[in-house]
């Protein structure tokens, strides 16, 4: 009996690890988008408090840096009120050529997924920063959510959508920074695992011979 507890409590503790490290529940991939190989990606973190936005872009930033990818912070990028055109310049001027948002978001009773708001990085920036507290596209039963969204700038859409990929998860208590860090592990473990974001070769020669 000894070692059938044993091995059950072993299985117990090998699936609450894969379920706590595992891929989102709720994630969704643009057909036909297989990945790529990114340069320098922008983490923007979107929430009203500004210590969780900042705590977004780091921890996803250090993630992002384990698995030989550059990614900076993006607040200091993209600023509130910026129209397309600053967008555009900001995105030019930095060499960006991936961006990832992390928001937490408070839902409204009612409100419906509209997805095509959200398709365009500029479209969500407008949107996310004039509503920061509420949501018109998440459908997950819950007052608070947490988002990611990732947008490839290099990805030729006819449509002209940079969209490639978002997950969302519900969250009982915002004020909860295990759930959140969990989210953006799972995130994150979840782009590169599935060969969605890439390590860029120049990258990899840049950083040959560095001690870390």
């Amino acid at each position: 009996m000894r070692i059938r507890k044993s091995s059950l409590l072993i299985i117990l503790v090998l699936s609450f690890t894969l379920i706590s490290c595992g891929k989102l529940r709720n994630s969704w991939t643009m057909a036909g988008y297989d990945g790529n190989h990114f340069k320098k990606i922008a983490v923007l973190g979107l929430s009203s408090s500004l210590e969780e936005q900042g705590r977004f872009e780091a921890l996803s930033i250090d993630l992002f840096a384990e698995n030989d990818i550059n990614a900076v912070s993006g607040s200091a990028f993209f600023k509130a009120g910026a129209g397309d055109s600053a967008i555009q310049k900001a995105i030019s001027n930095n060499k960006l050529d991936g961006i990832l948002t992390i928001s937490m978001v408070t839902l409204k009773p009612g409100q419906s997924l509209i997805p095509e708001e959200y398709n365009q990085f500029s479209k969500f920036h407008a949107h996310r920063y004039t509503e920061m507290n509420i949501t018109n596209y998440l459908t997950t039963k819950g007052k608070h959510v947490i988002e990611a969204v990732f947008y490839d700038l290099n990805w030729n859409d006819p449509e002209g959508t940079d969209m490639v990929w978002r997950g969302e998860m519900a969250v009982l208590d915002p004020q909860n920074q295990r759930t959140k860090d969990r989210f953006v592990k799972r995130v994150i473990n979840e782009l590169v695992d599935s060969n969605l974001v890439k390590k860029s070769p120049d990258y990899l020669s840049s950083t040959a011979g560095k001690m870390y």
